[in-house]
């Protein structure tokens, strides 16, 4: 599957880097211990998908009305951003034509008709989970990494009570 990310050239550089992460992560020593030489950096682009007609607007009135920290919409945009225990989460409404036969599966198989593309800043994560549980809570779908195989996702199963 081909990446996604519409910042391709930022992302190529930090790409690589969390590959050449992931394989050197661990440094093996002569005397039986490891050291750690990087640390993996996490994702922070995400697709929200869902076979559910959805706006910006939407969903930030279901987090308003939740209690969701602070939210801005630019509703012509179609673009959210929320901002929760001092990170943001942005959301904004993309529509992408896959070339590749298993992504364009991969969305048909799920009757995928809107996507999101969401960044949430590095260390915002676990503060994201329960509003994303409320989102998921709404409108059926998953978030899921802007990888070559959209992985991991998390449906709300995946999310704590």
């Amino acid at each position: 599957m081909e990446k996604h990310n519409k910042f391709q050239n930022k992302h190529n550089t930090q790409n690589k880097q969390n590959t050449q992460n992931k394989q050197t992560k661990k440094v093996g020593l002569n005397t039986n211990t490891t050291k750690e030489k990087k640390s993996e950096k996490p994702i922070t682009d995400w697709f929200f998908m869902t076979a559910d007609s959805v706006d910006a607007r939407m969903i930030s009135e279901l987090l308003k009305s939740k209690g969701f920290g602070q939210i801005e919409l630019w509703e012509a945009m179609n673009i959210l951003q929320i901002e929760l225990a001092g990170k943001t989460i942005d959301f904004e409404l993309v529509e992408y034509e896959f070339k590749s036969p298993s992504d364009a599966a991969f969305i048909k198989n799920r009757n995928i008709k809107t996507i999101f593309a969401v960044t949430v800043e590095e260390g915002a994560f676990d503060a994201f989970k329960p509003a994303l549980k409320t989102i998921l809570e709404i409108w059926s779908g998953f978030l899921c990494a802007d990888s070559e195989d959209f992985k991991p996702i998390f449906e709300l199963k995946d999310l704590p009570e």
